[in-house]
């Protein structure tokens, strides 16, 4: 039985096939590891907990076939993460598992991930959710306070329901638990720029600019770094641990602050590894 089952909701363009076949297409552009829940998994893990992940879309599950694998899982909480193209499968799979909670000890299922925020009523509208952490508590470092708290409180007993509070924030990054990425198949992850297994690394949360289009100003416009220690440490794991050699960068801003970047860089740069960043919307690859 797990503790945690934390499930990256399929995208309904998934579901598009009213015939039920579905095929992976080949072509697919690439497919990221679920870095904001694999941090949360990582922090339920270090409250001393049992977590397990399935990201659907890797994984390329429809709705029904994501919650016949949840229940493999035997998971006492669900928390289901999803962007705006994900809502309406997230919404779908927590049905499915409600139908199911009473025969399978399911105790509580989770809202979450960036669509929420603009819905403080999520919850309320969607009988099939338990709670989501507070419109505070959307970014996700405040999910990894939140989770293991909450997690706690509904093993012990208490009925957790509604919109919760995130709790405070902690301004160093280095007390994180890095995102190991053990809790996904990172064979499923791809970019046509490695022609190896990948995964996704954070150097810094927050961006402090205001732009319209970006969902960042209603999370957090505080940018906080990792020391260069912390990340080359992270970068050390992966590497050892799991035999990653490629790094895609995925910072809300990376070059916001030169000393920080150009340490990172550093970092990659002594540990003899394939590494890309993003900024300004254009993927850079630095050359060999």
């Amino acid at each position: 039985m797990t503790d945690l089952l934390l499930i990256n909701a399929s995208h309904s363009f998934m579901e598009a096939h009213k015939s039920g076949k579905k095929k992976r297409r080949q072509d697919e552009f690439f497919y990221y590891p679920p870095v904001g829940m694999l941090y949360v998994a990582a922090a339920v893990e270090q409250a001393g907990f049992e977590v397990a992940c399935i990201d659907a879309p890797a994984e390329n599950l429809l709705v029904e076939e994501c919650a016949e694998h949840a229940l493999v899982y035997d998971p006492k909480i669900v928390g289901i993460s999803a962007t705006t193209p994900q809502a309406r499968s997230a919404v779908q799979i927590a049905a499915e598992l409600r139908r199911w909670a009473s025969s399978t000890g399911i105790h509580s299922t989770r809202s979450g991930g960036t669509h929420a925020r603009i819905d403080p009523r999520f919850v309320e509208k969607h009988g099939a959710f338990d709670w989501m952490p507070s419109a505070q508590g959307l970014h996700p470092a405040y999910w990894e306070i939140t989770v293991p708290k909450i997690v706690k409180k509904i093993l012990n007993g208490h009925d957790v329901k509604g919109v919760t509070n995130a709790g405070q924030l902690d301004a160093n990054l280095d007390t994180v638990p890095f995102a190991a990425p053990h809790p996904v198949d990172n064979h499923l992850y791809r970019m046509p720029i490695y022609s190896g297994e990948f995964t996704a690394l954070l150097s810094s949360r927050g961006c402090p600019y205001n732009c319209s289009f970006c969902s960042i100003p209603e999370l957090s416009r505080i940018v906080r770094f990792r020391s260069t220690g912390n990340v080359q440490a992270d970068i050390e794991q992966c590497k050892c641990s799991f035999g990653l050699k490629n790094f895609q960068l995925v910072d809300d801003i990376f070059f916001i602050n030169k000393k920080h970047s150009y340490g990172v860089i550093d970092a990659f740069k002594d540990a003899d590894l394939n590494w890309s960043f993003q900024t300004g919307g254009t993927w850079l690859i630095p050359a060999p």
